[in-house]
């Protein structure tokens, strides 16, 4: 029962966690599209919101086959934006700048990730490999 306890308390801190990590890089791209009167609390605040009805919508409209997951694709692309839009109080264009910018962020950021994960998976199982064959082998080489 711990056990569960401290997981819940994990994936409750990582939610947190990810979503203030998120907030600010919105902020900084806001900052690179020239968004006037941003702050970190409308940041939050959209970045909170898009979450949330981007879920609702998928939820809705996910289990349809082809047409709602074409619904919610196009969804979860145009409600952050227009979110983001009505928050910041800005044009449509700089919102959908800050909004690629931060996906351009986290997709690179994602990819740098998998690509140090599998170096280190790959380095491991040689290494691995490698203790096993000179356990099995080292005798008859030397």
């Amino acid at each position: 029962m711990v056990a569960l306890g401290v997981g819940v308390l994990i994936v409750g801190v990582s939610i947190v966690v990810g979503v203030l990590l998120y907030s600010l890089l919105l902020l900084l791209t806001a900052a690179i599209a020239n968004i006037e009167e941003r702050s970190f609390g409308k940041a939050v605040f959209s970045t909170l919101a898009a979450c949330f009805s981007t879920f609702v919508v998928s939820s809705l409209t996910g289990f349809i086959p082809i047409v709602g997951q074409l619904i919610s694709l196009l969804a979860c692309i145009a409600l952050p934006v227009l979110l983001t839009q009505a928050i910041f109080n800005t044009t449509f264009v700089k919102a959908l700048v800050a909004e690629l910018l931060r996906f351009l962020i986290v997709l690179t950021f994602s990819a740098i990730m998998l690509l140090i994960t599998i170096l280190f998976a790959r380095m491991s199982a040689v290494q691995g490999n490698l203790s096993q064959f000179i356990n099995q082998y080292g005798g008859q080489l030397f």
